[in-house]
């Protein structure tokens, strides 16, 4: 996955746009795939495991049929027919949003309050003008309207039933996601840090720099608000830095 890393006020993934969803595939298979070749071909981790059967000449044994295409069906590699759009979803109830994402169009749709966006990704690349606010024009409306049905037909047939209500329509469950929402710790801490070879770190910058220098334009909330006390007990620091003394006040 790819990171936000401030796009759209977002950190990590989790998210529909084009920083967290569209990462690079590469792959070295010398007696499938030409050196150097480029695919613009629309294709997920769930190709991986047709690809790597097809590869192996096994048969795939399961019951439930396999959402993704071997990566093999045409010269030099690539699928045998090109998608022209490809499903994005995660979550489930009201923090489950699903995306349909095709080579210009993407439409994204939360379930938390029923947010909708359409997205030109030729002519909005930052994907920052929601085509569906303001005075939306018809072919517009009805170009959402024909995305949304697919993205229905894709739920009923892969996702969860809880995600269609009883007329068989994305839900809305009626808040957003961001209302009063009491946000909690991150468990991934930097632990690796310390294993890493004293040469290696010598050449760095400090752990305490590293936070700084990734939050020195955050203006949404300070270094004080965060939980240093978790921070600290799972081998957090700021050494080297003036903050430091924040983690040395913490019993």
């Amino acid at each position: 996955h790819g990171e936000m890393l401030g796009d759209h006020g977002q950190w990590q993934k989790n998210s529909p746009f084009e920083a967290s969803v569209r990462v690079p595939m590469l792959v070295r298979l010398p007696s499938r795939f030409a050196a150097g070749a480029v695919n613009g071909d629309l294709v997920s981790l769930l190709d991986l495991m047709p690809t790597m059967l097809e590869l192996a000449e096994v048969d795939y044994p399961g019951q439930s049929a396999l959402l993704g295409t071997s990566l093999l069906g045409c010269e030099g590699g690539g699928l045998a027919q090109k998608r022209e759009d490809y499903v994005i979803e995660i979550g489930r109830g009201a923090s489950r949003w699903l995306s349909l994402r095709g080579h210009r169009w993407k439409y994204n749709y939360w379930m938390a309050d029923g947010w909708e966006e359409l997205l030109d990704l030729e002519n909005d690349p930052q994907e920052l003008n929601n085509l569906l606010l303001g005075k939306v024009n018809a072919e517009d409306s009805q170009r959402a309207d024909a995305m949304k049905v697919e993205l229905t037909a894709w739920e009923a047939a892969h996702g969860f039933e809880d995600s269609l209500d009883e007329n068989g329509v994305l839900r809305n469950f009626g808040r957003s996601p961001t209302d009063h929402t009491k946000m909690g710790t991150n468990g991934q801490f930097p632990r690796w840090v310390a294993r890493l070879p004293d040469g290696e770190q010598a050449v760095m910058e400090s752990r305490g720099e590293t936070v700084l220098n990734a939050i020195h334009k955050e203006n949404s909330f300070t270094l004080e608000e965060i939980n240093l006390k978790a921070f600290k007990e799972n081998g957090g620091s700021l050494a080297g830095t003036p903050q430091q003394r924040l983690l040395d006040e913490i019993e």
